[in-house]
């Protein structure tokens, strides 16, 4: 039997007495990177378990865990962001071949 997507859950797990975590996982960007980190760095990085549904579980030192949380972009911010993209389409509009514009027409969809 298959797992549902509500059932595939990531969990970090730490406490302040041991210098280890562990990450259990599904997310398959996450395996991605934990694989990596094993090939790279067998020796701080090692997958424990891995069950039949395709979760993996791994542990790593703590110090070498990070969390990241990260605000929503404020108006401001947005508003530059979209300004430096239309600057940006512009140059690069001027910096291509008339032919290769009038053959593709817009290059952009919104």
């Amino acid at each position: 039997m298959s797992l549902t997507n509500i059932e595939k859950e990531t969990t970090i797990l730490f406490n302040e007495g041991e210098d280890t975590a562990e990450i259990y996982t599904f997310n398959k960007k996450l395996i991605s990177k934990i694989r990596k980190k094993c090939e790279q760095h067998p020796d701080i990085f090692k997958i424990t378990k891995e069950d039949n549904h395709g979760g993996v579980t791994c542990q790593l030192p703590k110090k070498r865990l990070s969390v990241v949380l990260t605000s929503p972009p404020t108006l401001e911010i947005s508003l530059e962001s979209s300004q430096r993209a239309k600057e940006n389409k512009e140059r690069i509009i001027a910096w291509l071949p008339p032919q290769m514009i009038e053959n593709y027409g817009c290059l952009w969809y919104y």
